[in-house]
């Protein structure tokens, strides 16, 4: 068996510099996690309803992704709660009048959180074309400041990476939120007393408890959970 000396340290593989999008996001998130009293509440809601209004869109021709349909329903949800809507600023309680919902999205080498402008004044066409807009342009790194800033609520859906997980993130300064969905998978669900297997997406959302309580914070994941479950009869493609 290899001896190590007392004073081992493990090998260094290689260094790399740490970019100015990444040194920007350790700043805001640092400055996040000292200043923000994060609360979590995980729920699941049944994506029969979301998986049917993805499908009778493609049957017009218009491919949308998950995550802009996401996009659509929670910027939805946030302006219905305008005490969701809302963040700490110094020493105030500021609601917002915009929905401006920040998606956070992986380069490859770096997270960025570029901002869909009034998701909830979008259709879904124009939240997914907003959604790929800045996803191109975030690949390329061709984002400008104004991209980045502005969100006042935040949506990480993780569903490409992993599936039935619940998470708890860290919400962004200046926002009083962020919801994190993962990926559907087929679970059994209980159906007017049977059990039954339904796809399922999972949903976190976290707060900071200073400016949204518990009860709030309830009432707007259930909310978001109802959204999902009937959107294919709510919304006009």
């Amino acid at each position: 068996m290899k001896e190590y000396p007392i004073d081992h340290r493990p090998r260094i593989l290689d260094r790399s510099p740490i970019t100015p999008l990444r040194r920007m996001a350790i700043k805001h998130l640092t400055e996040s996690h000292r200043s923000v009293v994060a609360a979590g509440l995980h729920g699941r809601a049944r994506a029969d309803s979301l998986l049917e209004w993805r499908r009778r869109m493609e049957r017009n021709g218009q491919k949308v992704s998950i995550s802009a349909m996401l996009a659509k329903l929670l910027g939805d949800a946030v302006a219905a709660h305008p005490d969701v809507n809302a963040a700490i600023v110094e020493d105030e309680l500021v609601r917002y009048a915009d929905t401006h919902l920040g998606v956070a999205m992986s380069t490859g080498r770096d997270l960025v959180v570029p901002v869909i402008k009034d998701a909830n004044l979008k259709t879904i066409g124009e939240c997914a074309e907003a959604l790929g807009d800045l996803s191109r342009r975030a690949m390329a790194s061709k984002l400008g400041v104004n991209d980045l800033r502005g969100g006042t609520f935040t949506l990480s859906s993780i569903g490409m990476y992993v599936r039935d997980v619940t998470a708890t993130a860290i919400v962004p300064g200046g926002q009083s939120g962020i919801v994190v969905a993962a990926g559907i998978t087929d679970q059994p669900v209980v159906n007017g007393g049977q059990v039954c297997v339904a796809p399922v997406l999972p949903l976190s959302l976290t707060v900071d408890h200073r400016v949204v309580n518990g009860a709030a914070a309830g009432e707007f994941l259930t909310d978001l959970i109802q959204r999902v479950e009937s959107c294919v009869d709510h919304y006009q493609q």
